[in-house]
């Protein structure tokens, strides 16, 4: 942070100002979001968060309690990147290793979906300008395949997901071809909507009509990991592993499974011969971070730091897409934090 004379002002990651910090941002939070659910009505899934009111109260207790009122107008900058990125660490985390509580996580949850809301205020007002126009271009134009994708990328970002999934069944019956591509996004859109049945039927059905695809079949693995069937998991990627034993991937997603069921020191032994396997393929900055993931999970804090940062270095370097690169920058960032870091903001 910068004081008004220009100081610069740093917080230690896990140092005490950093942990009474975040104790009085839940403490606000949960504080809103609950008020939220008890005052919602019956079935209203979103939350009606005033994120500029939280930060306020925020910024009011803290400047009383933490820091000197000089520095309010730096820390009204800090906190709604911060209070982002504390979410997203909730986020993470419940994706990588599941190892918060389910209210804790449903509560951060809430708080990403207010500031992607919130903070993006001008986007959404022009939602439906956009998809109108969208679909104008598309009576023009109805075999154009990226305006389709335009289109479905919009109704994701505001959760229209039964708006996707009827777009989804016109693009299948539009472009035939893509089939697959198309009916793994369906899947996907289940799996948001928290419906993995039908995500497993669809990958099921496709399986049955290209049995020789075996992407398909690492795809029912993970899916029988999102249902908790680790043995059915582990058994699929064990048999792609015997019929191509030189395919780094194959032991990847073994670890990537056993990572999720926190058998990190197995985990280990299968990210490591993905590297002695295919240390110049595309993906092998996702297998250094979760490498590194692991190794902070059995405690190896040195291994965890030097496989974090040689998948960061790879990454920077990857022709990658912004969004993608941007994510697993954040995920390697934030377990980096948790061991040795200090905040500049």
């Amino acid at each position: 942070m910068v004081g008004p004379s220009g100081e610069e002002f740093f917080i230690h990651c896990g140092g005490k100002l950093e942990r009474m910090l975040q104790v009085i941002i839940e403490n606000h939070i949960n504080k809103s979001v609950y008020l939220n659910k008890l005052f919602s009505k019956k079935g209203d899934k979103s939350p009606s968060i005033d994120v500029k009111l939280i930060i306020n109260q925020i910024l009011e207790e803290i400047c009383k309690a933490l820091f000197n009122i000089k520095l309010k107008d730096s820390l009204k900058e800090f906190l709604p990147e911060y209070i982002k990125y504390l979410s997203y660490k909730f986020e993470v985390k419940k994706e990588l290793i599941s190892t918060y509580e389910k209210l804790e996580v449903i509560l951060w949850q809430d708080m990403i979906q207010a500031f992607n809301s919130q903070l993006s205020e001008d986007l959404k007002d022009q939602f439906e300008e956009n998809i109108k126009e969208i679909d104008t271009q598309l009576r023009i134009n109805p075999k154009d395949s990226a305006l389709y994708y335009s289109k479905m990328k919009i109704l994701i970002y505001f959760n229209q997901y039964n708006d996707v999934l009827t777009l989804l069944d016109e693009m299948i019956e539009t472009f035939p071809e893509n089939e697959i591509d198309l009916m793994m996004k369906k899947a996907s859109i289940f799996r948001k909507k928290k419906n993995l049945e039908a995500g497993l039927k669809i990958i099921e059905d496709l399986i049955k009509k290209f049995p020789k695809n075996n992407d398909l079949l690492s795809y029912k693995a993970f899916w029988f990991q999102y249902l908790d069937r680790k043995e059915e998991a582990l058994k699929i990627v064990q048999e792609l592993i015997d019929n191509e034993p030189n395919n780094g991937m194959y032991y990847d997603n073994y670890g990537e499974i056993l990572m999720y069921f926190e058998e990190y020191d197995e985990a280990v032994k299968k990210f490591i011969k993905t590297i002695v396997l295919s240390d110049d393929e595309w993906y092998i900055y996702q297998t250094y971070i979760k490498l590194g993931i692991c190794y902070k999970a059995i405690d190896e804090l040195d291994l965890a730091i030097q496989n974090l940062i040689k998948g960061k270095d790879i990454l920077k370097k990857s022709s990658i897409k912004d969004d993608i690169k941007q994510k697993w920058l954040l995920i390697a960032d934030l377990f980096l934090t948790e061991m040795n870091y200090i905040f500049t903001f």
